[in-house]
């Protein structure tokens, strides 16, 4: 049955990105349902479908596929003539314009943004006092797990949430533009194999090895986006060996793995294809025994990013009834929340509204100039929009869409003082 079931969730996913087949380079509903589908076959693999919480949970993952399709096809249709006819064009057209050299300020304020977070980034691995990427030269760290845990959830409060917006988000955005910006390949090749210690340094210091995998993500399309579509399978392996090295090294380091290419390889695959999920199935039948929030949780979400303000405590309470202990999370699925506020009616139009804005996003860059920080800040925004596969909308924000509409504004408005 569970085989059956992850056929048609597969059939489904195949279907509705095939409509977006002629637009299909760097647009963000392909990508959401490509992410989609991966956190789906993880929580389809681990359902018992005899029971009732999990073959509901069946249900929302395959309404969730159907209204992303439906709410993006739908915003991809002109109101006037019912038809994807101005979509296309404008598809065609931004991808066949000539690339635009962007303004001159614009590089004096991505150089600015790049020198403070990086700052910013060395004075939060000073003051925390540790960095866990290089927890095999400090034998003062005896407690691995403990230590990764205070980095970013400890008793002494560091502002985490707003130094991730830097050194997580901004550093490695602006070193893509700048990396760009760089002519004469011997200096551009000096600049990123310098660059490379550093961005691992500040991406994996807190001992969370996401942030690597959200950058290697965002390279490639980023590098798909610049290359309009034409990139090497070179522009993918390359980041791909390298960022398996670095996830090998991490788990060892972390006491995740023994070590080896097999090992690594099997902690790889658990930690795409199990783990999250296996958060979102507990914590869907966890939730079974609660009503439906009517999107207080959400709210409670958003208002605690308020200094002082207690926000949802939901993946608290699923990670202390999965582990018995309340120092960590273990969050719904972006539906599992979904379906916690809003319950099952609520999940074909939330679905649909998220895929309708998501084209409509897209949209509205492709109707806009072709130049390569727009392009680079654009692929960083589309990223974080595909990869939001658990929690509420406030996941986007703290992931990083925050800090890459600061980006976009720095390169649109000019501010004369």
């Amino acid at each position: 049955m569970n085989l059956l079931i992850s056929f048609v969730f597969t059939l489904l996913t195949a279907l509705f990105v095939s409509l977006f087949k002629r637009h299909w380079i760097v647009n963000p509903v392909i990508l959401f349902l490509l992410f989609n589908w991966i956190i789906g076959i993880g929580i389809i693999y681990q359902l018992n479908l005899t029971d009732h919480a999990d073959l509901l949970h069946c249900v929302v993952l395959l309404l969730s596929v159907a209204g992303i399709g439906v709410g993006a096809f739908t915003g991809a249709l002109d109101v006037a003539t019912l038809s994807t006819q101005k979509f296309s064009s404008s598809y065609r057209n931004f991808w066949a314009e000539e690339e635009n050299s962007e303004r001159k300020f614009v590089f004096r304020r991505v150089k600015l943004v790049f020198v403070f977070s990086l700052l910013i980034t060395i004075i939060y691995y000073y003051v925390i006092g540790y960095n866990l990427t290089l927890v095999a030269f400090n034998p003062a760290i005896d407690d691995v797990t403990t230590a990764r845990l205070n980095a970013y959830a400890g008793e002494d409060y560091y502002a985490p949430g707003i130094v991730n917006q830097f050194k997580n988000t901004l550093l490695p955005i602006c070193f893509l533009i700048l990396a760009t910006k760089i002519e004469r390949r011997k200096y551009k090749l000096i600049f990123v194999a310098s660059m490379i210690p550093v961005l691992v340094y500040a991406l994996a210091g807190t001992g969370q090895r996401t942030f690597i995998a959200i950058f290697l993500i965002m390279l490639a399309v980023s590098l798909m986006a610049l290359r309009r579509g034409a990139v090497r399978i070179a522009y993918f392996v390359v980041p791909a060996v390298v960022g398996f090295l670095v996830f090998m090294y991490l788990s060892v380091q972390l006491g995740r793995s023994e070590g080896g290419i097999f090992a690594g390889a099997e902690e790889l695959l658990r930690r795409v294809f199990y783990s999250n999920q296996f958060a979102a199935v507990h914590g869907f039948r966890f939730i079974q025994q609660e009503e439906v929030q009517y999107g207080s949780d959400w709210w409670r979400s958003i208002v605690g990013l308020l200094p002082g303000v207690a926000g949802s405590d939901i993946a608290n309470r699923i990670f202390a009834d999965l582990f018995g202990g309340t120092r960590g999370t273990a969050p719904l699925s972006v539906w599992g929340s979904v379906f916690y506020n809003f319950g099952l009616l609520g999940v074909f139009p939330v679905a649909f509204a998220i895929g309708f804005i998501y084209i409509k996003i897209y949209h509205f860059f492709l109707k806009g100039e072709f130049t390569k920080v727009r392009v680079i800040v654009y692929g960083a925004l589309f990223t974080y929009l595909s990869i939001w596969i658990a929690g509420s909308p406030v996941q986007l924000l703290n992931n990083g869409v925050l800090a890459v509409l600061l980006l976009l504004a720095l390169r649109r408005y000019r501010i004369n003082l």
